[in-house]
C-alpha cells in the first residue's frame, strides 16, 4: 500500500475506533511514512494505550523475525498460508470458488537437495514480515471488531461555552423557550427563559451560587436554582467514566441533518458530537434511531459567550423578591 493511499489521521489527538483501525494501518507500513504521518501516529499513541500496546506487539514481533537465522521452510508452511488467505478471502467475498490445495510434492533425492538451499536471511525477514501484517489484518477482523475498541472523548474536546436552545411544551399545550450558555471551562451558566410574553426570567450562575432575575417586574431572587438547565449529561468526565464501564455505550457512526456524527447511547438518551468530538444535539428514548426527534432546537460550541453573559449584577431599579413558579 502506498502511504499516499492511506486514510487520514486528525492533527489532535483523539481516541475512536475508525481512527484506532486507521492507525493500525499506518503501524503495518510505520517504514514508509512520512515525517507528517509519523507526527500524527505519534499524537494518537500518547492519548490510546490500547494502540501503544499493538505497537509494542508488532516492534516485538519484527525483532523476533530479524534474530531469525536462515532456514528451510518447509512445504507445508505454504499450504497453511495460502490456505489461510483463501479462507479470508472467502469470508470477505463469498463470490470466490474454493481454490484446490495444493498438491505435495513427490519426494525424491534431486528435489530433496534442491529444496534444502539456504534462504537469504534478507528475503526471509520479508516473507515474514509479509505474513505478520497479514495476520494482524486477520486477527482484527477475527478477534478485535470494532466494538471492542474503547471509544473516549479527548478532556480537551468540549473546551468552550456549549449554547444550546430548546422548546418545551406544558402538560397544558403551551409552549415556552429555553437558552443556556454553559462554560465548560468553569461551570458558569446563564439561562434564559421566556414565554409568549408572559414570562422572562434570566438566572446566572457562577457554579456556586445562582441569582434569579424577573425581567418583566423586576425583581431579583438569589439561590435560584431551579431556573438552570440540568445538562448534566454533557459532563465529559462523568461521560468518558461510563463508556470505560460501560454504562454508556458506543454505537458507531451515523447522520444528523446530513452531519457525520458519533452515536452514544447514555442513560435512555443518545447524545450526537460531530467529527472533532463537539456536541451536536441528543436524541431522547430514541433506541439506536437516527429518525428520532432532536431534544434541541440548537446546539454548538462557542469559543466564548457574548458580553455581559455572565453577568450576575441586576440591572438597576429592581428589588428582592420571589419569582414566578417555573412552567
Amino acid at each position: 500500500m502506498n502511504n499516499t493511499d492511506l486514510p487520514p489521521l486528525p492533527s489532535m489527538p483523539v481516541i475512536s475506533p475508525e481512527v484506532c483501525e486507521t492507525v493500525s494501518l499506518y503501524l503495518a507500513v510505520s517504514h514508509d511514512l512520512t515525517d507528517e504521518q509519523k507526527r500524527r501516529v505519534s499524537i494518537h499513541l500518547q492519548v490510546c494505550p490500547q494502540c501503544v500496546n499493538e505497537y509494542h506487539l508488532v516492534r516485538r514481533a519484527a525483532q523476533l523475525v530479524r534474530g531469525m537465522e536462515g532456514s528451510e521452510p518447509s512445504a507445508r508452511v505454504d499450504i497453511a498460508v495460502m490456505a489461510a488467505i483463501a479462507a479470508h478471502s472467502r469470508s470477505t467475498n463469498p463470490s470466490l470458488e474454493t481454490p484446490r490445495t495444493p498438491r505435495p510434492i513427490p519426494y525424491n533425492r534431486n528435489n530433496a537437495r534442491a529444496r534444502r538451499k539456504r534462504i537469504p536471511v534478507g528475503g526471509l525477514v520479508a516473507a515474514a514480515a509479509v505474513l505478520i501484517v497479514a495476520l494482524v489484518s486477520i486477527l482484527h477482523f477475527v478477534i478485535m471488531p470494532n466494538s471492542a475498541r474503547a471509544f473516549y472523548v479527548p478532556s480537551d474536546a468540549w473546551n468552550g461555552v456549549l449554547y444550546y436552545t430548546e422548546t418545551v411544551v406544558t402538560s397544558d399545550g403551551k409552549q415556552y423557550h429555553i437558552a443556556t450558555y454553559h462554560s465548560m471551562r468553569n461551570d458558569k451558566m446563564n439561562v434564559h427563559t421566556t414565554m409568549d410574553g408572559t414570562l422572562d426570567v434570566m438566572a446566572v450562575s457562577d457554579g456556586h451560587q445562582t441569582v434569579g432575575m424577573d425581567m418583566m417586574h423586576n425583581v431579583v431572587q438569589m439561590n435560584a436554582n431551579a431556573w438552570l438547565s440540568d445538562d448534566s449529561l454533557f459532563d465529559l468526565n462523568r461521560l468518558n467514566a461510563d463508556l470505560k464501564s460501560g454504562r454508556a455505550t458506543y454505537l458507531g457512526t451515523g447522520k444528523f441533518n446530513g452531519q457525520d456524527v458519533y452515536r452514544i447511547s447514555d442513560n435512555g438518551e443518545i447524545l450526537l458530537l460531530d467529527m472533532q468530538y463537539k456536541p451536536v444535539n441528543v436524541l431522547q428514548n430514541a433506541n439506536g434511531s437516527s429518525t428520532a426527534k432532536p431534544v434541541y432546537d440548537k446546539m454548538q460550541m462557542l469559543n466564548k459567550a457574548p458580553h455581559g453573559t455572565w453577568n450576575m449584577t441586576p440591572p438597576s431599579g429592581f428589588k428582592s423578591g420571589q419569582l414566578p413558579a417555573k412552567p
